[in-house]
């Protein structure tokens, strides 16, 4: 059984390297954290655009942040193809794509008033029948008209 001495002399060199083992950890947290998602696409800071997403089907499975105008259930391109009768429409500069599985908490397909308000989004890309739909996982941030 340590001393009394022996055990103070052990709480301050702990603190002494308290610092060390800090640095440490912040060094190999954000390591240990990347390398759980490998496949993430880059997103450049204003998000992806339809046009990249039908370009690169390879991308399937894959969660990226898009934004565009809330369309409602208007129709789109030929490329992309409703799963549900709920589904919206989502559309950019270039291009448009049908989103399913929810939409943000403020829009609602009923409301015209909500027809052509920005919005973006997070969401997964899935590729069926030579069809691109994205299923909605969670809303970004809302920028008035």
């Amino acid at each position: 059984m340590p001393t009394d001495s022996a055990a103070t002399w052990q709480k301050k060199k702990l603190f002494k390297e308290f610092p060390r083992i800090l640095s440490l950890l912040l060094i190999l947290l954000p390591v240990s954290c990347s390398a759980r998602y490998p496949e993430k696409v880059p997103i450049d800071p204003q998000g992806i655009g339809v046009k990249d997403i039908y370009a690169h089907p390879e991308w399937t499975g894959r969660i990226v942040r898009i934004c565009g105008r809330y369309m409602g259930w208007s129709a789109c391109d030929a490329n992309t193809s409703m799963v549900t009768r709920s589904d919206w429409v989502l559309k950019d500069s270039t291009g448009c794509i049908f989103v399913t599985g929810g939409s943000p908490k403020w829009l609602y397909p009923l409301n015209n008033n909500a027809t052509g308000s920005f919005v973006c989004i997070r969401a997964r890309i899935r590729w069926f029948g030579g069809k691109c739909t994205l299923y909605f996982i969670d809303q970004g941030h809302r920028r008035p008209r």
